[in-house]
């Protein structure tokens, strides 16, 4: 099974739509942004908090983008 078969009938099974390639691209960036300044569960989770808040996916990488910075000092 494809990435994208399996998230179709993921999305089916969850009464909810498919994410854009924009999308998949925006949270692809975010979980890789997120495991190398953490941990790889902590991508998991990431992304779904994202989705469960009302902020627009580039919102949520300007924040995982802000935490990053601050994870330098």
């Amino acid at each position: 099974m494809t990435r994208d078969e399996w998230l179709r009938a993921f999305s089916a099974q969850l009464g909810q739509p498919m994410p854009s390639a924009v999308e998949l691209d925006t949270l692809a960036g975010l979980a890789v942004r997120v495991e190398t300044a953490a941990d790889t569960l902590s991508a998991f989770v990431a992304c779904w908090m994202a989705g469960r808040s009302d902020r627009t996916l580039p919102s949520v990488l300007a924040i995982a983008d802000l935490i990053a910075v601050w994870g330098e000092d």
